[in-house]
């Protein structure tokens, strides 16, 4: 009897750990829609934390974040060269263009 409560004892830990685990990524509420000379391209519901490459080979002016997180916009790839911060529910309109963007709360 005390190797089965043991045993029992030891699946439950385990079960109350996989919720621990298994957390989903957060993400941001919402659409993130840049332009092109190409056209409008949109990014919904994007991972917070990761850095997304715009995809597209045209540059990007332009920007609207309709997310609830803020959009950190870079003008290398990979997330280099941080250039300017959108809040939620604002828009870009610069003079450079960007090529990636990151999503963060605060």
């Amino acid at each position: 009897m005390p190797s089965r409560r043991r045993s029992l004892a030891a699946l439950a830990l385990a079960a109350a750990l996989v919720p621990l685990t298994s957390a989903p990524a957060h993400a941001a509420t919402g659409e993130f829609e840049y332009v092109t000379s190409m056209g409008d391209f949109v990014l919904t519901d994007p991972a917070n934390d990761q850095c997304h490459e715009l995809d597209t080979k045209w540059a990007v002016y332009v920007a609207d974040n309709r997310t609830d997180a803020f959009a950190e916009l870079y003008m290398a790839p990979q997330c280099g060269g941080r250039y300017a911060t959108v809040p939620p529910g604002d828009e870009y309109a610069g003079v450079a263009p960007v090529t990636s963007v990151k999503f963060v709360t605060r």
